[in-house]
C-alpha cells in the first residue's frame, strides 16, 4: 500500500476476490479496505465463470505507517 499511495502516487487501491473465498475477504477488511460490492461472472476458471467480490482503498482512508 505504502509504494502504491507514496511512489506511484495512486488514488485508490483495489482487490478482487471470489465471493466464495472468505479467507481473502477477511484479509481486504483486515488492511481497511471496503466492499463496494460484486462484480458477477467476472472470472473464468477453468469452464466456470465466478463472481468476484471488489474492495477498495482510497488514498485518503489509509493511514500512514
Amino acid at each position: 500500500m505504502r509504494i502504491g499511495f507514496q511512489e506511484y502516487n495512486l488514488a485508490r487501491l483495489e482487490i478482487k476476490c471470489a465471493t466464495k473465498n472468505v479467507a481473502s475477504q477477511k484479509v481486504a477488511e483486515k488492511l481497511g479496505f471496503t466492499c463496494e460490492g460484486i462484480l458477477r461472472q467476472a472470472e473464468r476458471i477453468n469452464e466456470s465463470v465466478h463472481d468476484l467480490k471488489l474492495y477498495s482503498l482510497l488514498r485518503s482512508e489509509w493511514e500512514y505507517s
